[in-house]
């Protein structure tokens, strides 16, 4: 079950990252199969291998273990927001930053109004 769950997680992020099996293989110093393998959970990467695996699609080994230890569920929504900003450039995450952050000021004004 950890492994699937691994395994998936792989595989999402691959796929957002818009690279071919064969592509985070080669990035990641292993064989497109052995991707294959893990992705399906058939195979139990070492370490090191996963190591390469999360440098090559710009994740932590945190975020690709999230389903398989157990996070606060905060944290976990955490992850997935960092997931959302992966990709982006400086202006664009400086823009949601900012849009952010304008938005919890309103809501917490709003809130201290209703007390």
């Amino acid at each position: 079950m950890v492994l699937n769950k691994l395994g998936s997680r792989i595989r999402e992020e691959r796929k957002r990252a818009r690279l071919t099996q064969e592509q985070l293989a080669e990035m990641a110093g292993c064989n497109e199969s052995y991707i294959g393998q893990i992705e399906r959970g058939e195979k139990n990467p070492s370490l090191e291998v996963l190591v390469n695996i999360a440098n090559a699609l710009g994740v932590t080994l945190d975020y690709l273990l999230a389903n398989n230890v157990r996070l606060s569920k905060s944290d976990s929504l955490i992850d997935e927001l960092v997931s959302l900003f992966k990709g982006r450039d400086a202006e664009e995450i400086r823009l949601l930053i900012n849009i952010n952050r304008q938005y919890l000021d309103l809501m917490d004004k709003k809130t201290k109004r209703k007390r």
